[in-house]
């Protein structure tokens, strides 16, 4: 053998490092840490809940507010009619000075009375009115069933949406109107918010799917782990319930294929 053919054998040799595998070392690909971001995703959902509540704390804090002020301003209105129309008919000789301050008087606790606590018969059918209309948006939303003439919730995401209506219903049983009124307010921007947001999940699912899929085959609702975890791993457009569905699957054992 040729010195210089042996020496490059050698200097081959010793470059070489013991044990070191073959192939290109940096071509192994790190597992995806699924748990990690299924615990990422989990906390975003709970804050964001969190927000949300606190949004709608507020909120009912000013309606309540609000309406407050609103009948404070009708109570302004009505003593002022009223007091002129007693000044009237003390003008006129119809009562005299004690008939006219008890007639304020009498009149003044009243309106009060019926600005704190409105008529239980206007508040009902505002209630029966509401819940026709919950009733309606949860069965076109998909959210529920009829169940012999009441929603039966069949999705999770509605179950905030109905602790806001029974809040509502529970403050009208226990007479506090204003109260009753701000969580009914509630539940219809509740209601508002899962129709926006159902329409934005549904409008970014048929972004990302094929013509097939967009004709309803195959659509999310209805896809198997499989094919979710296929979907989270080509990064296809998905909703947050999705994605965390899938990663569960990969956790589970389900891979992309």
């Amino acid at each position: 053998m040729p010195p210089e053919v042996e020496t490059l054998e050698e200097t081959a040799i010793l470059e070489t490092p013991i044990g070191a595998p073959e192939g290109d070392a940096g071509s192994v690909t790190k597992e995806p840490d699924y748990k990690a971001e299924y615990e990422r995703l989990t906390a975003e959902l709970a804050t964001e809940k969190t927000l949300r509540e606190k949004v709608e704390r507020d909120q009912r804090a000013r309606d309540i507010q609000l309406l407050s002020q609103k009948k404070q301003q009708e109570i302004l209105t009505q003593t002022h009619a009223m007091t002129k129309d007693i000044f009237a008919r003390l003008i006129k000789g119809e009562i005299d000075e004690d008939q006219a301050q008890i007639a304020i008087t009498q009149g003044v606790s009243k309106l009060q009375e019926e600005a704190v606590t409105p008529p239980q018969e206007v508040m009902r059918t505002t209630l029966l009115s509401t819940e026709e209309e919950l009733t309606q948006g949860l069965l076109t939303l998909g959210l529920g069933k009829d169940d012999a003439g009441k929603v039966e919730i069949t999705d999770a995401r509605a179950n905030h949406l109905n602790d806001l209506w029974d809040e509502a219903l529970k403050a009208f049983r226990e007479k506090r109107y204003e109260a009753s009124e701000a969580w009914r307010d509630s539940t219809l921007r509740e209601l508002k918010r899962l129709t926006t947001s159902m329409a934005t999940e549904q409008a970014k699912s048929k972004a990302g799917l094929g013509l097939n899929e967009r004709n309803g085959r195959g659509a999310a609702a209805g896809m198997s782990d499989q094919a979710l975890v296929n979907r989270y791993a080509q990064r296809a457009p998905m909703s947050t319930a999705e994605s965390l569905r899938a990663i569960k699957a990969m956790d589970n054992g389900i891979y992309p294929q």
